[in-house]
């Protein structure tokens, strides 16, 4: 692969690489527990800041906002798969440990060391405060 070639398919690897999504929703409230997120499913209630995960790669978490309870979803975003490469996925681990990551085992590897690279991948890690996933 060219040298152009290489970047171009790491920047597009890169660029592939996804966040999260995150959806909001009214929190259902047991009146034994007045003030919190009631999980019926695992017989527990959440504080507000509260978090537990969910089936599927997914964390919730119970906010309150002008004395309503809402409860947020996150879990991993839409990821694009360039040719060559693919999504490695671990349910097992709690989110967003579990979220997909990006792999190109085709991809000349040598152009994922060195400074320019983990200098761009230290920037946007900062940018958007975490580590970039590229297996």
């Amino acid at each position: 692969m060219t040298y152009c070639g290489t970047h171009t398919a790491l920047l597009m690897a890169l660029i592939s690489t996804t966040l999260a999504a995150v959806a909001i929703g009214p929190a259902v409230v047991n009146p034994d527990y007045p003030g919190m997120c009631w999980i019926a499913k695992q017989n527990k209630s959440f504080p507000d800041g509260g978090q537990w995960q969910e089936p599927n790669c997914m964390r919730a978490t119970c906010l309150s906002y002008k004395s309503s309870l809402y409860v947020e979803y996150a879990t991993c975003g839409l990821m694009g798969v360039e040719p060559g490469c693919e999504t490695v996925q671990d349910l097992t681990l709690d989110y967003p440990s579990c979220c997909p990551t990006l792999s190109c085992p085709n991809l000349d590897n040598e152009a994922l060391k060195g400074d320019e690279y983990e200098e761009f991948t230290n920037w946007i890690g900062e940018y958007y405060d975490q580590p970039l996933p590229v297996a």
